[in-house]
């Protein structure tokens, strides 16, 4: 490498550096995608989604993959960068190469990529998740050896549960709220009564017996007289005892 002119030296770092932003992009999308919006896309065939889901689905391999790769090229960014300090510069400008670089890498393959990757996960995810598996089927022994002693550490330190991706009735509830821009206003209302349905006691719907609108069915004076008063559309109808309720009358049978 050290044969290499400073010219293909500098695109080398150029392409190292381009590389890292990649990685630090992919990473951040993929955990920011909205899973559901996901399942979504998947449902209807997109074979981006499809690979995007079964790389999710194995999520130790994945940050596995996605880690090594940053980590290769950062590191070899690094060496590159201080190559070309000795060749430009000499050998007292490799700290400054070196503080250099840290500032590039965190500028341009950290803190841009990821920033707009977390705005727009869709964007880079999906056309991302291509390369990210074919990396991680060529590098599977090495991901696999990564993975399995992340999995150690973590079982050793007792951590090794992982929350599901399983929506409580306050957190839908909460996603229902902010669809704001999605959902209408009696869209919004309605889906937050239905969620709210658990917490609606028998009493709050029930009517008192002797709040009950009936008649009996025997007496036509009392009956008649019911259906000029009673204010809804249907009335109940007893035989003999209001305790033997046999029906009801609607007002269009009339």
């Amino acid at each position: 490498m050290e044969s290499l002119s400073t010219f293909w030296l500098s695109v080398l770092l150029f392409v190292l550096i381009l590389a890292s932003a990649f990685f630090s992009a992919s990473e951040t999308s993929m955990m920011a995608l909205n899973r559901y919006r996901l399942k979504t896309l998947s449902s209807k065939n997109n074979l981006q989604a499809q690979r995007v889901e079964r790389l999710l689905k194995n999520i130790d391999y994945l940050i596995g993959g996605i880690l090594l790769g940053n980590n290769f090229v950062n590191i070899l960014a690094a060496s590159i960068a201080t190559l070309l300090a000795l060749k430009i510069w000499g050998e007292g400008s490799v700290i400054i190469a070196s503080l250099a670089l840290t500032l590039v890498i965190l500028i341009f393959a950290e803190n841009t990529p990821k920033t707009f990757a977390a705005k727009n996960p869709e964007k880079i995810a999906l056309p991302a998740s291509w390369l990210l598996d074919l990396l991680i089927k060529i590098f599977k022994p090495l991901i696999y050896l990564i993975s399995l002693i992340s999995k150690s550490i973590l079982n050793f330190l007792g951590l090794k549960n992982i929350s599901k991706d399983i929506l409580n009735s306050e957190e839908l509830r909460m996603a229902v709220v902010d669809s704001k821009s999605v959902l209408s206003k009696n869209y919004q209302n309605m889906l937050l009564n239905i969620i709210d349905l658990e917490k609606v006691k028998v009493d709050d719907i029930m009517i008192p017996h002797h709040e009950l609108v009936s008649a009996d069915i025997n007496n036509e004076e009392e009956l008649f007289e019911q259906l000029k008063r009673i204010q809804h559309t249907r009335l109940l109808i007893f035989d003999g005892s209001e305790n033997n309720i046999i029906g009801t009358i609607h007002m269009r049978m009339l």
